[in-house]
């Protein structure tokens, strides 16, 4: 989530010639109330209000991310990659305490994921080697795409 509220602000100043003022709040309004409205939940998430359910993650602000604090919600959005994250609470309910998950047994996830991997990597070198014969396609496909005119001389950000 950080990474996309991040390419968010970034993203807009691409769309846009004209220099205007930093897009941080914007991406953080975007990621809470704006996630929660387009699931159309936000009358019970993404935002911290009464009534609301208390999804909340709790940021270490002694990360030097935040050394000086000038601006939370810039450093939030523009720096904070999710190392910071201390504390996730959802729906009240402590579910990462200190770093770590309390609600999952991470060493059994990450045995399973060890026990997957080899059968997960053979299947994706078969399907690599089936694509592999499709890239003169794609590659023209894609040169075709950024040598056609289309009427615009910048990259149209629809938000």
């Amino acid at each position: 989530m950080f990474v996309a509220m991040k390419l968010f602000a970034l993203f807009g100043s691409l769309g846009d010639p004209m220099p205007g003022p930093p897009q941080s709040v914007a991406a953080l309004r975007t990621a809470t109330e704006g996630g929660a409205d387009s699931a159309l939940l936000g009358h019970l998430i993404g935002r911290i209000a009464v009534g609301h359910k208390a999804d909340l993650t709790v940021i270490d602000m002694k990360d030097p991310t935040w050394s000086p604090l000038n601006s939370a919600v810039r450093q939030l959005v523009h720096i904070e990659a999710g190392r910071g994250v201390r504390h996730v609470l959802v729906d009240g309910r402590l579910v990462v305490k200190d770093r770590h998950l309390v609600t999952l047994d991470e060493d059994t996830i990450f045995e399973a994921i060890r026990t997957v991997m080899p059968g997960f990597r053979h299947d994706f070198a078969t399907v690599s080697a089936r694509v592999v014969k499709l890239q003169p396609w794609l590659n023209e496909a894609h040169r075709r795409i950024t040598e056609t005119n289309v009427g615009y001389d910048r990259m149209p950000i629809l938000f």
